[in-house]
């Protein structure tokens, strides 16, 4: 009798024991699966900016074509100007136009910088917030 009761006892009290490891690990469990959603979003965050300055890359480097085509345009206009003074006026106005598109391209790409600098002080900041996230978990 006496028995039974005290490892009745025993087994109550190790499934209460045994109930609240449960809902301790559930408790963990639901945080890690918290912090792993956060750290996908943040991840998805970066590979978006990833994605954005790849882009703005890909701008710079298509500028940067055309700064070089329009800077042997101006080369080409320069050697037609040489040639003779009755086609003169017409390279003048060629090369006048080539700077045109030059200084619009040189705006483009100081544009595009300045939106790359932006995007890369927005990607430290999520960077920086996601080691913070990463570090406190």
């Amino acid at each position: 009798g006496k028995g039974f009761a005290v490892v009745a006892g025993e087994v109550k009290s190790l499934a209460q024991q045994t109930a609240k490891a449960i809902s301790e690990i559930e408790l963990q469990v639901g945080g890690v699966q918290s912090a792993t959603r956060d750290t996908i979003r943040v991840i998805e965050m970066v590979t978006a900016k990833v994605g954005e300055i790849a882009e703005v890359a890909d701008t710079i480097s298509s500028v940067i074509e055309e700064q070089v085509r329009v800077t042997a345009d101006i080369a080409r206009s320069v050697e037609d100007a040489t040639v003779g003074a009755s086609s003169a006026a017409e390279n003048i106005a060629t090369v006048s136009e080539a700077a045109k598109a030059s200084g619009a391209v040189a705006n483009d790409v100081l544009d595009t910088s300045r939106e790359l600098e932006q995007m890369s002080g927005r990607l430290r900041t999520v960077i920086q917030g996601f080691l913070t996230d990463v570090r406190a978990a």
